[in-house]
């Protein structure tokens, strides 16, 4: 008996920024943003799925904010097997303490299924992504 499945895997975000820095001081993020293929995905007899309308977004806590943001104009489209890598500069407030920062990466799956068996062709789309986050202490020493 053979079977039909799709899986759609969590993409990784990694993220690599100090963890200190000084009050009122600009730092660099970076984040690389996998989409992982699991074996036996991959294939020919169980292809990927191209991920299309990539966001990516830092979100900050308040002490933190964002200086300049990378452009993701031109990633259109995100294939599975598939890395990017961006980079934000940061600013940190002139409070000392402990903050962080989520980065959210998604896009959008799609595809058709067609009639098999019992079941009914369809065409669908779903939401993917991943997300990471990250503290630094802000301090003066």
């Amino acid at each position: 008996m053979r079977y039909g499945a799709v899986l759609v895997t969590p993409w990784e975000v990694s993220i690599s920024a100090p963890s200190t820095v000084s009050p009122n001081e600009r730092f660099k993020v970076t984040a690389t943003v996998t989409y992982p293929v699991v074996a036996p995905f991959g294939s020919q007899q169980f292809p990927t799925f191209t991920a299309e309308d990539f966001q990516v977004v830092l979100d900050p806590d308040a002490g933190l904010s964002v200086a300049k943001a990378p452009d993701t104009s031109r990633i259109d489209t995100f294939s599975a097997g598939g890395t990017v890598e961006l980079s934000w500069t940061l600013k940190a407030g002139s409070t000392e303490g402990a903050y962080s920062f989520e980065i959210l990466a998604t896009g959008l799956v799609s595809g058709s299924l067609g009639l098999w068996k019992d079941y009914p062709a369809y065409d669908y789309q779903d939401l993917i992504g991943g997300s990471g986050v990250w503290s630094v202490h802000v301090s003066d020493t």
